[in-house]
């Protein structure tokens, strides 16, 4: 799977982003319905122009006879607005006409509780994509969790980034202590304290 954004452009420009897509090997995208515009508010294009866009991608696989290419419709309608409970309506409302549209499954992102998951799980007719391991969910349910509601895919997007910022800042902050280096057999320097944990 690979991250396609926006699909890069209207519905049309859709039909070759998904065919670059498959040409490098992808074997799936992920379409999302965030316009993004720099802006600290959350903004979503409309849910029309977005079914079109996942129409437009379900098309061009079969016109290119790559039938299985997965299309993972995202939604960021649930940070769309102040109101979380309407957020949230919005959300399974996009990601069911997402579904009828053609995409294989949906991905709701911002979810921060198990309700929520119980929720989406129970009103969404289709298979559901969770981020979990998130700052704002990261102790509110686990894998397991998931997998127990019936979650068809879940996704890590940054618990491996933020484990190694902090093992940068357990490194850096050795070095600041103490100054001190050990050369490893490979040539790399660690900091003498990290070696034990390696």
């Amino acid at each position: 799977m690979a991250d396609g954004e926006d699909g890069y452009g209207d519905p049309e420009k859709v039909k070759d982003t998904v065919k670059k897509f498959m040409q490098t090997g992808a074997a799936g995208i992920n379409l999302e319905d965030q316009i993004h515009d720099g802006k600290t508010k959350i903004s979503v294009i409309n849910e029309n122009l977005m079914a079109q866009k996942i129409i437009s991608a379900r098309e061009t696989a079969e016109l290119e006879e790559n039938p299985d290419f997965i299309i993972n419709a995202r939604t960021d309608a649930l940070r769309s607005t102040e109101n979380r409970s309407e957020g949230l309506k919005i959300a399974i409302s996009r990601a069911n006409q997402y579904i009828e549209s053609g995409a294989d499954l949906v991905f709701i992102a911002y979810v921060e509780t198990i309700d929520d998951v119980k929720v989406i799980k129970q009103e969404v007719n289709g298979p559901i994509s969770i981020a979990a391991g998130m700052p704002y969910n990261i102790e509110n349910f686990s894998i397991n969790d998931l997998k127990k509601q019936g979650i068809s895919r879940i996704s890590l997007p940054t618990l491996l980034i933020l484990s190694s910022l902090g093992a940068i800042r357990k490194s850096l902050k050795s070095i600041n202590e103490d100054n001190m280096f050990k050369t490893a057999k490979n040539g790399f320097q660690y900091p003498v304290h990290d070696l034990n944990s390696l």
